[in-house]
């Protein structure tokens, strides 16, 4: 499940914030710097599960996961944080694309908890000027072993 739901993340993101280069999905050793600004990452921060049935049955999931913004000053910083939460807090939720990157008919909502700036602490390195990030949730209910789930 974390899979699809980072694969339909960063598809939505990228579908609806027109004015970024690239979702970048971060990974160990990848390089931003060659990445042209403005642009978004999206780092899965970890996941809990908790059992909710007798049997251990069902599960309730909360993918958390940064969402970083990088802009090419502050105040296309602030207009892209805008967009972003709009998009992100949209009732309509994300579609939800399966392994395959084909889409499946579901969709899912988002929990944005909250934006922090960064300050860039390395004056040599500009790609971490003007940058923020979200904390962002992503909460399902599921059988065990299933891909259907409710929100």
């Amino acid at each position: 499940m974390l899979y699809e739901i980072s694969l339909s993340l960063r598809k939505y993101l990228e579908a609806k914030v027109l004015e970024i280069t690239k979702v970048q999905l971060l990974y160990d050793n990848i390089s931003l710097s060659e990445i042209p600004k403005p642009f978004l990452t999206i780092d899965f921060l970890n996941d809990v599960v908790t059992v909710v049935a007798s049997g251990r049955s069902s599960v309730s999931e909360s993918y958390n996961f940064q969402i970083g913004v990088f802009a090419n000053s502050y105040s296309e910083l602030l207009r892209l944080k805008a967009k972003v939460q709009d998009v992100l807090a949209s009732s309509d939720g994300v579609p939800l694309y399966d392994e395959a990157d084909m889409l499946t008919g579901d969709r899912f909502v988002c929990d944005v908890v909250g934006f922090t700036r960064m300050p860039n602490e390395d004056i040599a390195n500009e790609t971490n000027n003007h940058r923020g990030y979200f904390d962002v949730s992503v909460r399902v209910l599921r059988n065990v072993g299933s891909k259907i789930f409710t929100q």
